[in-house]
């Protein structure tokens, strides 16, 4: 990597970063967004203020959306990143391969596959028992799975 590289590459995974928060893989976005962050403190490159706003409501959305343990783990992470690192997660291929889960989702597919009903999932979570079907429906559909029961099965294997 050229010396400019790294900075070339600065806001690309910035925006890798708001593509994850935007489609629900909140901590893949924190730690890009960590690591860039960390980056334009050490070279002294500032965001404009329309993309530092931008930045921030994702890193914001992320912060509602996780648990304030994994916020911070995903921001450590991020933090302890280096310029190749952070571009490489970005380009991560595996990523772009898997059907995008939220971390909602996930944790609805984590409470069916340990058996929970759809109002058991709503009340765990503090969602309505509407969402929590919705929620199973567009995994079975994103996954092309037909039953709970497969559903279960996928969660389980991965």
């Amino acid at each position: 990597m050229t010396a400019d590289a790294p900075r070339a590459a600065l806001e690309p995974v910035e925006g890798r970063g708001l593509v994850a928060v935007a489609s629900g893989r909140h901590e893949l976005g924190v730690r890009l967004l960590a690591a860039c962050q960390q980056m334009r403190a050490t070279w002294v490159v500032p965001p404009e203020a329309w993309w530092r706003r931008k930045t921030a409501a994702a890193l914001d959305l992320a912060r509602e959306s996780l648990s304030q343990s994994a916020f911070q783990r995903a921001l450590g992470a991020g933090r302890a990143m280096d310029a190749r690192h952070a571009l490489e997660t970005a380009l991560d291929q595996e990523a772009v391969r898997h059907p995008v889960l939220s971390d909602r989702q996930r944790m609805v597919v984590e409470l069916v596959a340990r058996g929970l009903t759809n109002a058991q999932v709503a009340a765990k979570l503090g969602i309505s028992r509407r969402t929590v079907e919705s929620h199973v429906h567009n995994v079975k559909t994103a996954l092309d799975l037909s039953t709970r029961a497969q559903l279960a099965e996928w969660a389980r294997s991965h």
